[in-house]
């Protein structure tokens, strides 16, 4: 709801009738022509969700920087992208079902076609392959898991000898370790 009773509220639309709208749970009811509102594509993202992620240098040329990829968190499994050249979110289904995820969860682009996640303080690491909508194990870190955290402690970086690797922060913000993923 964006204004009169009800404003900044999201309500989950269960009945869209010819002329009403039925919503689930909200504190305070819209009044009838009155509220005025807007309808997501998107469900709102829970706690472990990623920021939003440009995929810029996928492999297939024709969607390349076309899609902004996020895990919603929230203990679910869903992976969503926004189209922007459209401007419209799609549901992102990926195969096999993957692991849900919620708070410990970290993210990293690889600036390709994979978006490593880790399975909230598990150390298990996994990657979506963007392009086909894959999850594939991308194996596991040797410390003892540690404590859940939020906020993103991961990234994909170079070396200057052209070696790729995964970093990541242990949960607890204990060390840090690093993890070869490809070289040139």
């Amino acid at each position: 709801m964006t204004s009169s009773t009800g404003q900044s509220q999201e309500g989950l639309i269960s009945s869209n009738t010819s002329n009403a709208l039925t919503f689930g749970a909200i504190t305070t009811a819209p009044v009838t022509q009155l509220t005025t509102y807007a309808i997501l594509g998107n469900s709102a993202p829970g706690t472990g969700s990623s920021g939003l992620t440009w995929a810029f240098g996928t492999s297939l040329s024709a969607t390349q920087g076309k899609y902004l990829v996020m895990a919603r968190g929230g203990a679910t499994i869903d992976f969503n992208r926004l189209d922007m050249t459209t401007d419209l979110w799609q549901m992102m289904p990926t195969l096999p079902f993957g692991e849900t995820l919620t708070t410990g969860s970290m993210y990293a682009y690889d600036g390709g076609d994979r978006l490593y996640f880790t399975k909230e303080v598990t150390n298990r690491l996994y990657y979506v392959d963007i392009t086909k909508q894959t999850i594939e194990s991308a194996g596991i870190y040797p410390y003892a898991a540690g404590t859940a955290v939020v906020g993103n402690r991961m990234e994909v970086f170079s070396t200057v000898d052209g070696l790729r690797y995964l970093w990541l922060n242990r949960g607890s913000n204990a060390e840090c370790f690093r993890s070869l993923i490809s070289y040139y």
